[in-house]
Order: structure tokens, then sequence, then C-alpha cells
């Protein structure tokens, strides 16, 4: 099939509650053959922007106090240039662990030598760029560095950057999309490097899914996906602030 998408619950056992977290919650996923991450992000800004029409009325939604202006196309950055405009951090301090490690570490956040790169990153980006973005306009965040998209294709550009992107409105992560990685090669060195940092990290072991190899083997095309937070866009589209909320049976009651 050139073209799927699955509307349904997904869990995840031990996520954080808050006003944007639940253990269970509705995603829908899309994946199209022959395309990349440039026609995903226009899927979603079209459906994003048509949804905001029809529920009111108007290229518009407003969140707590925000309003936000959804007419496309959206503005789109880089992680990079986010990383060097709200925190100091430069290309190479970036993509490398080490020195991020250095830079992270003078910021005053409490970094090791055993920190791993994705804490590191996500110590920055959480605390002094996330609730920054998509304060007016949506916003297409794209390009982070190899290491925090473990299933994107790498950036023909640069290739310690991958095709992977996230939207932003009023400061909530709307959806996680990439460019597939379709080279079974690499996505299965991919998962064993992950494997060996989740072991010394003490973490639970699973093993590598050799159907999702051996699918790759037999051959994927080139394609992209996304994976968009139903609950999340309802709270936005009817300014509601707590995704318990939107719920019948949030984890907060039971």
């Amino acid at each position: 099939m050139k073209k799927i998408f699955q509307l349904g619950k997904s869990f995840r056992n031990k996520e954080t509650s808050g006003s944007l977290h639940n253990p269970e919650f509705t995603l829908l996923e899309w994946y199209r053959a022959y395309a990349d991450y440039n026609d995903i992000m226009k899927d979603t800004e079209d459906l994003v922007d048509s949804l905001a029409m029809a529920v009111c009325g108007k290229h518009e939604v407003i969140f707590g106090d925000t309003k936000i202006d959804t007419k496309t196309p959206w503005p789109r950055v880089k992680v990079k240039d986010l990383f060097k405009e709200h925190a100091g951090i430069g290309e190479n301090e970036l993509t490398d662990e080490e020195l991020l490690r250095v830079a992270v570490a003078k910021k005053g956040y409490h970094v090791d030598s055993g920190t791993p790169y994705e804490d590191l990153f996500y110590l920055v980006f959480m605390n002094e760029i996330e609730p920054k973005l998509g304060m007016k306009r949506p916003v297409i965040v794209y390009d982070y560095p190899a290491q925090m998209a473990a299933l994107a294709k790498r950036s023909e550009d640069d290739n310690r950057y991958a095709e992977r992107f996230e939207v932003y409105i009023a400061g909530v992560e709307l959806c996680n999309a990439f460019t597939e990685l379709n080279d079974p090669e690499e996505q299965e060195a991919r998962l064993k490097a992950e494997q060996e940092q989740r072991k010394t990290m003490g973490k639970d072991q699973y093993g590598v899914d050799q159907s999702f190899i051996g699918a790759l083997k037999f051959g994927m095309p080139p394609a992209s996906g996304n994976a968009l937070g139903v609950d999340r866009l309802a709270m936005i589209l009817t300014n509601t602030e707590d995704i318990n909320d939107m719920m019948l049976f949030p984890l907060r009651d039971l």
C-alpha cells in the first residue's frame, strides 16, 4: 500500500502524568511511499489548518491567552538554529556529545560522564527552547541531530543530522515525523547500538526486531510518515489546557 494511516490508542508504560501527558492516548499515524519529510510537513500543516477552519471558523486558534495564526505555509526552523538563538550553543557543540556535555554543565545542569546524549539534548531543549515555540504561529522544527532520530534517514546535505521534524503550537509538541530509514544494515546497527546504551544505563533490554529488519531487506521504498497526538490537537482546537479534560478515564481519576 502506497499510502496508509491508523487512528488508534497507544500506551506508554511509566509515562509522566501532567497537563500534556497520559499513559493511554490517541495517535493518528500516516505513511506515504515515495515521499520525504517535506511532503509530510505540508500534509501536517494542511490538516491542522483545515481543522482550525472547521472547528473555529477561521485560520486561528486560541490556546490559553495565546492567539495562533494557522494559515499555511508555517515557518520552519532548524534545530541547530534554535540552540544557537535560545541557548547560545553552536553547531559543533550540538553535534559532538562531549562538547555538548561541557556546554550543558556550564549552564548549571547536573550532568556527569554517564549522562547520555539524549538527556543532554533535552535538558536544554525542554527548558530553554520548547516553551518559546509556536507562540504566534505553529512552527516546524526540523533536522534533528542524528543521535535524536533512531529510525530516520540521515540528511544528504550533512549526515550529522537526520530528516526528522516536530510541530509546536503554543509550546506544545504536536507530532513527530521523519523520512524513514530504509537501509537494513544501518537500521540494525543503530538498534544494536541502542541496546548497548540501554545496557550501560541499566535499563530494560529489548531484542532487535528481526522481522522488521527482514522487511527492510525484502525491500522498502523511500517513504515518510508522521505520528500526531490527537488528544493534544483536540486540546488546541478547543482551548483546553489539560489533557485530562479530553479523556473519559484519565489516569489521575483512576
